[in-house]
């Protein structure tokens, strides 16, 4: 399903919430939403300059390397949950650019 509403780009910004990130993956079929392949088609739908965001559980140094190996210029940003409190458990967020 998410394959088709891509195509209807381009976008703006995609946001992901999906599983627990790229790293924690409860199904096995969301894989291909982290992998290069899955990156490249989510880039390929977004306008120069579109943002990618995903929410993680955790933070993972490897996928924001590939997010740069597919054509992004990435960054992670650590949050708590439950706001500027400095409470709640740690997500992470990756926030990547479409580089022209």
């Amino acid at each position: 399903m998410w394959t088709v509403l891509l195509k209807q780009g381009p976008w703006d910004a995609v946001m992901l919430d999906v599983d627990n990130g790229p790293v924690a993956c409860c199904l096995a079929s969301n894989r291909r939403l982290y992998d290069k392949p899955g990156l490249l088609q989510i880039q390929s739908t977004l306008k120069p300059n579109g943002i990618l965001a995903v929410w993680s559980a955790q933070g993972d140094p490897r996928f924001e390397k590939l997010l740069h190996r597919s054509g992004f210029d990435a960054r992670s940003h650590p949050e708590r949950a439950g706001g500027s409190e400095g409470k709640g458990i740690r997500h992470t967020i990756f926030v990547a650019r479409r580089v022209i």
